[in-house]
């Protein structure tokens, strides 16, 4: 099981600003919202300019949107409590990338989801501690530090690696820390792939490895108890 940093389980992100929900029967959970309005009304105020789409809800123009606004813009959150955002969408919550075109939510095995509801959804099963969890806006998203870890294990094609080092970059997480939990999480999928491209992360936004150029000092770090230095890390060669 993939590991997250102490106290994220009791983590709450920031909460809603004033998000405009259509499906809400006010049009809003914020009373500093705009008036209630349809779902036709509120699509053609985005057209004039008066409002922003966000996920699949809105905010005025002149409000910023936070986390906890962008988490419970995902309808499917708000549907079904037990589901949670996920992967790119995850990174999207937490302010590291830009919205994704489809939503990534996912369910905890153990809850038994009916698969309806999984296929209505698009919702994957995933084995995940509730401590890999936080809360934002009121509904459920991974940890920053799982958030990583699944990009991490993903194919090439799914999340690019300079997609992922964009990601990492923007979330100021150590790579050497993300390693670390990668190392704790035996039995995890796709453990070999997700070191692969987090060491090349490594090598691209110079965070684990670099060298002093002035008085040619190699730096080293310590991954899975063992230390390795720059070339090492450059080279792929640091661990099988």
């Amino acid at each position: 099981m993939l590991g997250s940093p102490p106290g994220d389980a009791a983590r709450t992100l920031r909460p809603v600003s004033v998000l405009i929900i259509p499906d809400s029967p006010s049009g809003s959970p914020d009373p500093r919202a705009l008036a209630p309005l349809s779902d036709a009304e509120l699509r053609a105020a985005a057209l004039d300019g008066e409002i922003v789409s966000l996920g699949d809800a809105y905010l005025p123009i002149d409000a910023p949107a936070l986390p906890g606004d962008r988490a419970r813009s995902l309808a499917a959150l708000r549907a079904d409590p037990r589901l949670f955002a996920e992967r790119r969408s995850a990174a999207w919550v937490h302010g590291w990338c830009a919205e994704p075109a489809a939503a990534s939510v996912a369910v905890n095995v153990a809850a038994r989801v009916p698969s309806g509801v999984r296929r209505r959804t698009g919702a994957r099963e995933l084995v995940i501690d509730d401590g890999e969890l936080v809360f934002c806006g009121g509904v459920r998203v991974t940890s920053p530090l799982r958030t990583l870890l699944d990009l991490a294990r993903e194919h090439d094609d799914d999340v690019s690696l300079d997609a992922l080092t964009a990601i990492v970059a923007a979330s100021s997480i150590p790579v050497a820390t993300v390693l670390a939990s990668l190392a704790a999480a035996r039995g995890a999928p796709y453990v070999t792939r997700a070191r692969r491209r987090l060491l090349a992360v490594a090598d691209a936004i110079d965070v684990v490895d670099r060298v002093d150029a002035a008085h040619r000092i190699q730096h080293s770090v310590e991954v899975g108890h063992v230390t390795h230095f720059e070339h090492e890390l450059r080279d792929r060669q640091a661990v099988a």
